[in-house]
């Protein structure tokens, strides 16, 4: 069962479950995540396991004091919850402290999905030692990309699964007459925003739709032919990337995998991709136009091609979505039996 952050009251949470008044639910698989986002929700929902967010009402609280409700609430529930396998994300490695504590004490296994800013981030990368004392003690690690398992000591999990995704679907495609790229953007630092936002000015006849929570700065200094649409329920969000003429993920981390990518496949819609290692190993069936720097020019030529020939990259994203969604189902299958395979202890 998928239950999300909302399923406790935050308020509520220490007392209820120091007291034993949780619910007596005892899921098989848990997934606990201690920031809620689309990769825990649907992987979580493909393991058929109980998603478990704790504190969701600190997420914008100082990190000290987050961290410390976070991992009191990790531990009790847990305990109460008494799951055979826990899988938790990283970034942060904090949270597999308690886990693993409260784990042992249950005879839980652990697994731990490892974003890339767990590796190339420097807020995480200095605690480079932190990570593999964690890492060490899971039963196994889920990777976005092959080329993260470099990241990964000789030794440091039992097992490493390469899970790009969480499984993907067959959706709808409505795209629009007049060309419109939608970005989906997180705001992080390794997306070249700026560089985005100068080969938007070099296209004005082309719409550029940007989504997310863009700063205030941003938005001014943005051309006339670029819209904002700041955080969007996950129903408009789909509309949006179906009418789409292009979806455009750019990132500077080498081994770091595009959510928007993934989804823009769903609908089979066609990509403008960074040209690095991991992206064209993925997404290496058709109906994308890679580039290989973030120049203004580079980036505005690749709109301006995927627009002229949205004929043939159309023909060739819908062609190429079958595959990806076969091999990301595939990949949690995988995961899945893995996961159940291990057993406990």
């Amino acid at each position: 069962m998928l239950l999300g952050s909302d399923a406790y009251e935050d308020d509520e949470q220490i007392n209820s479950l120091a007291s034993g008044r949780a619910t007596p639910l005892q899921p098989k698989t848990m997934f606990i995540s201690w920031m809620d986002h689309a990769r825990a929700r649907d992987l979580a929902d493909a393991l058929g396991a109980e998603l478990y967010v704790p504190a969701h009402r600190l997420s914008r609280s100082h990190w000290a004091l987050r961290y410390v409700v976070q991992g009191l609430l990790t531990f009790l529930i847990v305990l109460r919850r008494r799951p055979d396998r826990i899988i938790f994300t990283n970034p942060p490695f904090v949270a597999g402290l308690p886990v693993l504590a409260a784990a042992r004490i249950r005879g839980a296994s652990v697994w731990c999905d490892a974003h890339s800013g767990a590796f190339n981030d420097d807020r995480w990368r200095r605690f480079a030692r932190a990570n593999r004392f964690v890492l060490r003690r899971c039963a196994g690690t889920v990777l976005a990309s092959a080329r993260l398992g470099r990241e990964l000591e000789p030794g440091s999990a039992t097992r490493t699964l390469i899970v790009a995704s969480p499984p993907l679907q067959l959706r709808d495609r409505t795209p629009e007459v007049r060309p419109m790229i939608v970005a989906t953007l997180g705001w992080a630092w390794d997306e070249p925003v700026a560089e985005l936002l100068a080969a938007a000015r070099l296209a004005p006849d082309i719409e550029v739709v940007l989504t997310g929570r863009a700063p205030r700065e941003v938005q001014r200094a943005a051309p006339t032919n670029c819209t904002f649409t700041g955080w969007l329920p996950r129903e408009e969000y789909r509309a949006l990337l179906a009418r789409a003429t292009a979806v455009i993920c750019l990132t500077t981390r080498d081994s770091t995998m595009q959510n928007g990518a993934y989804e823009a496949a769903e609908h089979g819609i066609p990509m403008i991709l960074s040209g690095t290692g991991a992206l064209r190993e993925y997404f290496d069936t058709g109906g994308v136009v890679f580039v290989g720097d973030h120049e203004p020019e580079t980036l505005a030529s690749a709109i301006r091609t995927i627009v002229s020939q949205r004929t043939r990259y159309e023909r060739e994203a819908q062609g190429a979505r079958a595959t990806l969604v076969e091999r990301s189902q595939s990949a949690c299958d995988e995961l899945k039996r893995t996961m159940a395979g291990i057993g406990v202890g």
